[in-house]
């Protein structure tokens, strides 16, 4: 029986759809959705060739041996203070838990230094490949051969987080030569702010032409376009359309 889902195009589409919410500022790679103000034209595919793509195809071909990574893969169960297997193919999987010591004995000879030093391109890697690994398996547990074809991509993201992170340092211990470094910390939280959205991204409308240009705040620093970047408009109106905000949780904790 033919595989339908691990041909190339379908995993570059997988990874398409869920590509800028792992990262905003590529906000023109996608699949657009019915509704959306901008055209289909403004949208392209991931290339095969983008070195992040890359590292989430060799996450994804590690995901497929279930020997080796069946016991990384681990989700909470909300309101119990233990692990379960994490099933890919149920519908509510946003949170995927890997253990960092394991993470580091399954990865290649630099693996470790990469985890260390870009951990966040690293958990944004992991993340495309489970939202690839996972259209696979509902391609393959799909048994009517034309839905196998067109199964729709779930846009679901999935947040990698990971437990058994060593050294613990304490939080006095935290000195200029962690700065930029992936570490674990110990400490007691005795305040917290009440949670609040904060924007990651925002489409902003140009009055002149009607054309949307896109803005991500990756940090959560609000700094609107000046001008439409939609040639030759190069209007200076543009309203943000809040239609098409999207927000994380945020909260301080001292």
């Amino acid at each position: 029986m033919r595989r339908y889902d691990s041909s190339p195009s379908s995993l570059v589409e997988a990874a398409t759809c869920v590509w800028s919410q792992y990262y905003p500022e590529d906000h023109n790679i996608g699949i657009r959705q019915p509704g959306e103000t901008r055209s289909a034209q403004y949208y392209s595919p991931i290339s095969d060739t983008d070195g992040r793509f890359q590292a989430a195809m060799t996450f994804l071909n590690c995901f497929r041996d279930g020997e080796q990574w069946a016991p990384l893969l681990q989700v909470i169960r909300q309101r119990l203070q233990h692990y379960a297997v994490c099933d890919l193919t149920q519908a509510n999987v946003t949170v995927v838990w890997l253990h960092y010591t394991e993470l580091i004995r399954t990865g290649t000879a630099d693996f470790e230094r990469a985890v260390t030093e870009n951990i966040e391109d690293v958990l944004l890697c992991l993340g495309i490949a489970l939202c690839m690994r996972r259209h696979e398996l509902r391609v393959e547990a799909e048994e009517d051969i034309t839905r196998k074809r067109s199964m729709p991509v779930d846009r679901t993201k999935i947040t990698v987080r990971l437990h058994g992170v060593t050294p613990v340092l304490p939080i006095a211990a935290l000195k200029a030569d962690v700065v930029n470094q992936f570490v674990s910390v110990v400490g007691t939280v005795v305040r917290v702010s009440a949670i609040k959205p904060l924007v990651t991204r925002c489409d902003f409308v140009c009055a002149k032409c009607n054309e949307a240009t896109s803005r991500a705040f990756p940090d959560g620093k609000f700094i609107p376009p000046q001008r439409c970047e939609n040639s030759p408009c190069r209007g200076r109106t543009l309203l943000p359309n809040r239609s098409s905000v999207d927000t994380v949780d945020y909260q301080k904790i001292k």
